[in-house]
């Protein structure tokens, strides 16, 4: 698949912030050979885990020929977040992520 091709079939980024990261890793991955073993992407602090299942979506869309491991940590801090938070439907997102691309959530 090609860049142009691939780029097109992405899902759409939250924000600018998310899109411009999916790049830079990207860029970070032109050199990397599948024989060197899955990519381990750890986002310590993922919040409620959107970016790491963007990356989740997006790298092997990419990068077909790597295969990847993604970890989100974040503390959970049940006094802290609004009445509901842990009840949210981003964990069902990130959890639909685990079989295909190996993501795991600690958030």
């Amino acid at each position: 698949m090609t860049g142009k091709v691939a780029a097109q079939s992405l899902p759409k980024a939250s924000n600018i912030t998310h899109q411009h990261l999916l790049a830079v890793l990207n860029t970070q991955l032109l050199g990397r050979q599948p024989e060197s073993g899955p990519v381990t992407i750890c986002d310590i602090g993922c919040g409620d885990g959107r970016f790491l299942a963007y990356l989740a979506q997006c790298l092997p869309v990419l990068r077909p020929d790597l295969q990847f491991e993604f970890l989100g940590l974040d503390v959970d801090d049940s006094g802290v977040q609004a009445e509901g938070f842990f009840n949210a439907p981003w964990k069902i997102s990130v959890a639909s992520h685990r079989g295909s691309t190996g993501l795991r959530s600690y958030c």
